[in-house]
Parts: C-alpha cells; sequence; structure tokens
C-alpha cells in the first residue's frame, strides 16, 4: 500500500472542524485554503457525529461538535464544495440502497 500525499486525501475533522465556530468561518476565507479544499480527492469521515448518513440528514447552519471540541458549521460557505459532493454522493448512495 502506498501512503497519499496530504494534498489528496485528509481527514474531515482535521481539514474542516475548528475549536470554534468563528474560527471556522475565517479559516474558510483564505484563498489557498478554498483553493486546497477544491483540490481535494479524498476525505474521510471519522468518528459518530459525521457519518455520512448524519450529516446529509443536517440543515444548513447546524452546528456539529465532536468529543475533542471542535465545531462543524454545515454551510457552503464553511465548507466550501465540501458540503455539496458528500450530499450529492451520500445521498444518491442512500436513494439506492432503499431500492
Amino acid at each position: 500500500m502506498i501512503a497519499l500525499p496530504k494534498h489528496f486525501a485528509v481527514k474531515f475533522p482535521t481539514k474542516f472542524m475548528m475549536h470554534h465556530w468563528l474560527l471556522t468561518y475565517a479559516k474558510s476565507c483564505l484563498p489557498w485554503v478554498r483553493r486546497r479544499r477544491n483540490r481535494l480527492t479524498v476525505v474521510t469521515l471519522c468518528g459518530v457525529e459525521i457519518k455520512p448518513e448524519n450529516l446529509i440528514k443536517f440543515k444548513v447552519g447546524a452546528q456539529i461538535s465532536d468529543p475533542k471540541g471542535r465545531v462543524l458549521v454545515w454551510t457552503d460557505f464553511a465548507l466550501d464544495s465540501m458540503r455539496r459532493k458528500i450530499i450529492a454522493y451520500y445521498f444518491d448512495k442512500s436513494e439506492a440502497d432503499a431500492l
């Protein structure tokens, strides 16, 4: 097995969750962060709070926290295109599983 470089694959909590919701928004404003997030290929959704079946059910603006105290703000601004990608990928899969 070959390890992927960090610019290809990341853990979702590490890149998208901060210890305060305001920091989440502030980090999302940085142009180099937005570019890097848009180029991600693999994002692992680890942790009970951010399982795909839970994420696609959240309303826009919901704040989710993990056991380490990091906060996720479920908005397009805070997550860039990742929110839409997660919903598109997992919503299609959940519909297919229901059939």
